[in-house]
């Protein structure tokens, strides 16, 4: 036997071995029921994707998952990547609203107050903004700003800020 048949040989034994090892393909009667398998995971969403192609059902699952970049890359996916990332000063400015009491006395509690002369009342350094339905609480100085989804989260940034004026 030469080489050449040896490795021929062992090309199909190993084959065959190969194909006795994977697993079954599960059959399906419903594509619906396939898809809802497949999107599962985002490891398997993008497995079955790359095999199908892009669906909106498997892009809900990848997405926000290590395997979004390749996603995109394969299918050209254009949907905005962050929708949690805060909006900018000039919109919270333009839709300010007025703390509630409970907030007011909570920012007041935890010192997160501008001081605006010796004889003036402490001022609260976070103020709220409602945008498409959205609730940002903002504190900022004229260098820097952070808003932030949650009060706590403002009342914690304010420690920062204030190192800004």
């Amino acid at each position: 036997m030469t080489a050449q048949g040896i490795v021929s040989a062992l090309l199909e034994t190993d084959r065959v071995a190969l194909a006795e090892r994977l697993p079954p393909t599960l059959p399906f009667e419903d594509n619906d029921k396939e898809l809802d398998f497949y999107a599962r995971q985002p490891f398997t969403a993008l497995s079955y994707a790359k095999q199908r192609g892009h669906h909106p059902k498997l892009w809900q699952v990848v997405k926000g998952s290590v395997y979004e970049p390749e996603y995109r890359r394969m299918f050209g996916v254009k949907e905005a990547i962050i929708e949690s990332r805060s909006p900018q000063m000039k919109t919270l400015k333009a839709n300010r609203t007025e703390l509630d009491d409970k907030e007011r006395k909570e920012v007041m509690r935890k010192g997160a107050v501008w001081h605006p002369g010796n004889k003036d009342k402490p001022v609260p350094a976070v103020w709220k903004s409602e945008i498409r339905g959205k609730t940002w609480f903002v504190t900022n100085t004229h260098r820097a700003y952070r808003a932030c989804p949650t009060l706590k989260g403002a009342i914690r940034a304010f420690k920062f800020i204030e190192t800004t004026a």
